[in-house]
């Protein structure tokens, strides 16, 4: 009787101890209502999060980041990339807060990315929800009139090549580009960066002995202006 009494009492000790030290690896999670993904929104507009968050055991945190998604892209105005904490309760809460959009912002996409973990350091799948953010203070994007080439246009090789465009934009340029390539190769004639032009900026370059590979060119020019509205176009020719 005594040794099945001790027996017992290591069992228990075994299931206490086991139980004491069993960890919790289980991930939280969470279902976002708002944002929407492409939804667009105005500066001085409001971000409407709405979202439940799910754990096992306790929820700790959950964070909000929004990043601009601008690959690489310079703008003239600072890009709007905030970081949000807050608290969550329980192992479910449902929230909605509301973020405003400075009007200081450039145009663009920006990354609404939803984080969260629980209260034994478990991070949940990041959720990322691209958005469009539009300037409301500047909505045109730049106008490019290309006067020469003419589309199609046909050049030998002892010909000059003129290049001419007016750039102009409702309110300030910020940036432009040019170049002049080669469709199926890697040979390129031309290729410029203008930061800050005047506005209406006219473009105008002549390339002469166009002695290369023959075959179709590509003049590609693109703009943006102070608020990231940007503008592209290109005319093709032939050279022969």
């Amino acid at each position: 009787m005594q040794k099945s009494i001790v027996a017992l009492a290591v069992t228990f000790v075994s299931f206490f101890v086991t139980s004491c030290t069993k960890t919790d690896d289980t991930k939280p999670f969470f279902d976002i209502v708002s944002p929407s993904p492409g939804e667009p929104y105005f500066t001085s507009d409001s971000i409407n999060f709405e979202a439940t968050f799910y754990d096992n055991e306790e929820l700790k945190q959950y964070k909000i980041e929004v990043r601009n998604n601008f690959g690489g892209q310079e703008t003239a105005l600072p890009p709007w990339q905030p970081v949000f904490v807050y608290d969550l309760n329980g192992t479910e809460e449902t929230v909605q807060k509301y973020f405003s959009i400075p009007d200081t912002i450039p145009s663009g996409w920006y990354l609404f990315i939803v984080k969260a973990v629980d209260i034994k350091g478990n991070g949940a799948h990041a959720d990322t929800t691209p958005i469009f953010i539009q300037n409301a203070i500047d909505v045109a994007a730049p106008v490019i009139d290309i006067s020469s080439p003419v589309d199609s246009a046909i050049y030998a090789a002892s010909d000059s090549l003129i290049i001419s465009a007016l750039i102009s934009d409702n309110l300030k340029l910020f940036k432009l580009y040019v170049n002049v390539s080669n469709e199926n190769s890697t040979v390129q004639l031309h290729s410029e960066t203008k930061n800050h032009p005047g506005n209406p900026y006219n473009f105008y370059l002549v390339l002469h002995n166009l002695d290369t590979i023959p075959g179709w060119y590509k003049l590609s020019i693109s703009a943006s202006d102070s608020m990231n509205n940007s503008a592209f176009t290109e005319r093709k020719f032939l050279i022969q």
